[in-house]
This record gives C-alpha cells, sequence and structure tokens, in this order.
C-alpha cells in the first residue's frame, strides 16, 4: 500500500490513524469483517490534491491489490472524498 502511494505521490506524506494505529483492529472469520486502514494523504501541492484522477487512479490500484491480497486477508480500501478534505481508506 505504501509502496503503490510513493510511486503516485513521492514527497507526500501518509498518517495511520484508526484501529490499525491505535492496535486493536478487528478481523471476525466468523462474520467475515475486518477494520479498514484509515489513512491521511498530505501533498505539497494543492492541485494534487485537487486531481481526482491521481486519487481515482490509487484507488483503483490500491483495489487491484486487495483483489490479490483477499486469500491473504487484506483489509478493504474505500475513497472518501477528493481533494483537499479527501480521504483514502484503504
Amino acid at each position: 500500500m505504501v509502496a503503490i502511494f510513493r510511486e503516485a505521490v513521492p514527497q507526500g506524506l501518509l498518517v495511520l490513524f484508526g484501529s490499525h494505529a491505535r492496535g486493536d483492529w478487528v478481523d471476525d472469520p466468523q462474520t467475515g469483517y475486518q477494520s479498514d486502514f484509515d489513512l491521511l494523504a498530505v501533498v505539497r501541492e494543492p492541485a494534487q490534491a485537487d486531481d481526482v484522477a491521481l486519487w481515482h487512479g490509487l484507488e483503483a490500484r490500491l483495489r487491484e491489490g486487495e483483489a490479490r491480497g483477499a486469500a491473504r486477508g487484506s483489509a478493504p480500501v474505500a475513497m472518501t472524498g477528493a481533494g483537499p478534505a479527501a480521504t483514502l481508506s484503504a
């Protein structure tokens, strides 16, 4: 996940927060529920933050990795918003 982000945004900062950062994530084999990864992407340029194509492409690449990693139990990926107020959950 980090490698994919670094390729798309080489000078960005990726911050993990939420249950995975706290160490209390859920992976329940009985229900199939898995906590997602909550990530905050910080970029240098406002234009990069507003580049919807960049973020949607990044989400697609993360989803491809999710599909390949489903057998390994990777967490789900979802993109919320785009631009300065966007959050990327993976």
